[in-house]
C-alpha cells in the first residue's frame, strides 16, 4: 500500500497496523501482510485489541470495530 500508516499493535507473532482511508493490514507469524479495507474509509490514528479476535479502531468519527460484522449479523 502507499497509505499512511498511523499505528498497530502486535501480540505473540501477529500484528494488525491502522492508517488512512479505512487501511487494515494484519499478519500472523512471518507470512505476508493481508490488506483490508474497513467500511468507513475514515483515517484511523490507533488500534487497541480488545480480545483475540476484536480490535478497536480510533480515527475519525470515533471508535470503529475490527473485523466489521457480516451482513444479516445483527
Amino acid at each position: 500500500t502507499e497509505l499512511t500508516i498511523a499505528g498497530g499493535v502486535s501480540w505473540e507473532s501477529s500484528v494488525l497496523l491502522v492508517g488512512n482511508s479505512g487501511l487494515v493490514l494484519t499478519r500472523d507469524g512471518n507470512g505476508p501482510f493481508e490488506v483490508h479495507q474497513h467500511s468507513s474509509g475514515v483515517d484511523f490514528a490507533r488500534v487497541i485489541r480488545v480480545d483475540e479476535d476484536r480490535f478497536l479502531l480510533v480515527g475519525e468519527d470515533g471508535v470503529h470495530v475490527f473485523p466489521e460484522k457480516g451482513v444479516g449479523d445483527g
